[in-house]
């Protein structure tokens, strides 16, 4: 299942450093780190964060 992790790497709830192992557990899957934003990457990067899922949904052939 192609799967996209996203985190903050100011998170300090689920930081960078739980996210990778988590990324890695899943075949094939990315992890991408935005910086300069914490837990809610969503609100606190949203050009960056829509960047993202838009390449990733386009990657698995869905148009956002």
């Amino acid at each position: 299942m192609p799967t996209l992790v996203i985190t903050g790497e100011g998170d300090r709830l689920i930081p960078p450093e739980v996210s990778a192992p988590m990324a890695d557990a899943i075949p094939g899957a990315r992890l991408e780190i935005v910086r300069a934003a914490g837990h809610l990457t969503n609100v606190e990067a949203p050009d960056r964060f829509t960047r993202l899922l838009h390449g990733h949904l386009a990657s698995c052939g869905v148009e956002p």
